[in-house]
């Protein structure tokens, strides 16, 4: 397997310059509507072109999209809405849509499935994945495999087993079963290399240039230009109140990977495809010295760990000197709203945290297979459920879901589709023009497939056109060789668990979590001392990380296996 491995991440929606990553409920770029479920109930209407085809209904509940300002109870007012109604009708479907607010979907959907109240479809993915099997084996939820051989177009198929090659290895079980289907995203490539999206530190610009000092590119120097933020008042509240955001709590903060360490409780070393936790590597003492350092300094503000609220808070009090996001972010300056020349850039890597020690990259790979959903027991229509998937898998679905209305939100120049850029979600909602993807993604499946340009340069014309800095294209750049990574979204590198495997991850997975956080958070701000360290280490290795890094690792090597 090539050490670059061509899969994946995001999407994530998470969102890069393709994500939407967004698609990460932990994004600070989206806020929740506030919209209720009654008002976001609605009848998508198709009438049969021919007289004797039979029009499928099918009722589906998922998460409103939950965009500030492009709203889905505002869809009708969008051209990209009346497509998607021409999609269906030309395809014989009607949908009943419940959108639920995000704020709320997990507890919606869990009561739903334990209820006799189920749609045809739903959204299951703040449900655990174990928890999803076991409602596939008790027929809460149907097998998919053999409905989508009887009834499937090939589109399916297509989409899972060609174009998203990856795919099937990542919701088939051990027997055979599917029981979900996902989200696809493949990002855009120029010159045949993948372009995957980078995570860091960002870092004020407008500051360093305030203070006449260059992008620092070691550790050290990053620390000291923090310091000097501070001491020369850099926002000019006459308070030494200049700070980083970091969440101590989490391994997936971008401090922890410029010493190496791994994203996760457990991460995935793409370099000796091995899985690995942060728990074990070299360096963590000293990651954590740096950290309660910070905090020691004040450069931390420990009112801001584990609190997005305060965080939001900080940055839009214009505090916020460093915090990480994704590299290609062009939303980041907004949450300062107390300062209209805020301009967040990437550092990419910062060297030299310890001597000899190499940075590593957290990278949202350029393919991603992310969200679930499932057919339950309730849809009696399995025929036109599958219709219904084999149109969200369609090439015609992905342009108008990725991409929009072509003249309005992309142009195709030689075959490549372009943006046009209208600018931020506020701007396309007041010109009531957008793609699909944020004002219905997640209600239905994401599919998401990116440019093909020819060369570098046609890349760069692109994201300038996207107004990204010159710093940012620099690092998007470096992203696409860099050695040294660990993959976002870990599920993307996992084949399915087996039974066994299951039961042992709910046994232990909670426990390590908790156990984990809880003494990061305790550490950093100095509780609980590193000379108990291996006291902590024997508690995780009770808890059973060995055995996680072990099921985690044979589930890789089956994924690798089944990839070939």
């Amino acid at each position: 397997m090539k050490k670059f491995v061509k899969t994946v991440a995001i999407v994530l929606s998470l969102t890069m310059t393709l994500t939407a990553l967004a698609a990460c409920s932990n994004s600070k770029e989206n806020d929740s509507s506030s919209s209720s479920s009654a008002n976001n109930s609605s009848t998508v209407s198709s009438n049969s072109t021919v007289e004797e085809d039979k029009v499928h209904t099918l009722k589906i509940l998922g998460p409103d999209p939950g965009n500030q300002y492009i709203k889905f109870s505002e869809r009708e007012e969008y051209k990209v809405w009346g497509l998607l109604q021409d999609m269906l009708k030309e395809n014989n479907l009607e949908l009943e849509l419940e959108a639920v607010p995000n704020d709320q979907y997990e507890v919606v959907i869990q009561t739903r499935m334990a209820s006799t109240s189920l749609p045809d479809i739903a959204n299951l993915t703040p449900i655990d994945d174990a928890s999803i099997l076991t409602l596939g084996k008790n027929g809460t939820i149907q097998e998919l495999s053999e409905l989508i051989q009887k009834y499937s177009n090939g589109n399916i198929d297509r989409m899972f087993g060609e174009v998203y090659d990856t795919a099937y290895p990542l919701i088939t079980t051990a027997e055979g079963k599917i029981y979900w289907l996902t989200d696809l995203h493949k990002g855009s490539t120029y010159g045949g290399k993948e372009i995957p999206v980078g995570l860091g530190m960002q870092i004020r610009q407008d500051w360093l240039d305030k203070v006449n000092a260059k992008m620092p590119t070691t550790l050290a120097e990053f620390t000291d230009v923090l310091r000097t933020f501070r001491e020369q008042d850099v926002n000019g509240n006459g308070k030494q109140d200049e700070i980083i955001l970091v969440d101590a709590q989490y391994f997936n903060n971008g401090l922890a990977q410029i010493f190496g360490l791994g994203n996760g409780y457990v991460a995935l070393d793409v370099i000796n495809g091995k899985i690995v936790s942060p728990w074990y590597q070299d360096n963590i003492k000293e990651y954590f010295t740096y950290l309660n350092g910070l905090v020691n300094e004040g450069l931390i503000d420990s009112a801001t760990l584990g609190s997005w609220d305060i965080q939001n808070q900080r940055l839009a009090d214009n505090l916020v000197a460093s915090w990480n996001a994704y590299d290609s972010a062009t939303y980041l300056n907004g949450y300062v709203t107390s300062d209209s020349s805020a301009n967040y850039v990437p550092v990419f890597t910062l060297t030299d945290a310890v001597e000899g020690s190499e940075p590593w990259k957290e990278v949202e790979t350029s393919q991603l297979v992310w969200q679930r959903y499932c057919i339950t027991k309730a849809c009696t229509d399995v025929e036109g459920a599958i219709k219904f998937f084999d149109m969200i898998y369609s090439d015609e679905y992905m342009t108008i879901l990725h991409w929009g209305v072509e003249g309005e939100t992309y142009e195709v120049r030689d075959g490549v589709n372009y943006s046009i850029n209208i600018g931020t979600n506020e701007d396309k909602a007041n010109a009531r023009k957008t793609n699909g993807s944020p004002l219905w993604g997640d209600l239905l499946p994401r599919v998401q497939l990116g440019s093909a340009y020819k060369t570098y340069d046609e890349w760069e014309e692109v994201l300038k056109g996207e107004n990204r800095s010159d710093v940012q294209i620099q690092a998007m750049a470096k992203a696409v060789d860099y050695e040294y990574w660990y993959p976002l979204m870990l599920d993307n590198f996992l084949a399915m668990p087996t039974d066994e495997e299951t039961e042992s991850l709910n046994k232990i997975l909670t426990g390590i979590q908790t156990y984990s956080d809880e003494m990061c958070m305790k550490i950093t701000l100095g509780t609980a001392s590193l000379d108990d360290f291996d006291t902590y280490l024997g508690e995780l290795k009770e808890l059973g990380l060995d055995e996680l890094i072990a099921i985690q690792q044979a589930r890789y090597d089956r994924f690798v296996a089944a990839s070939k």
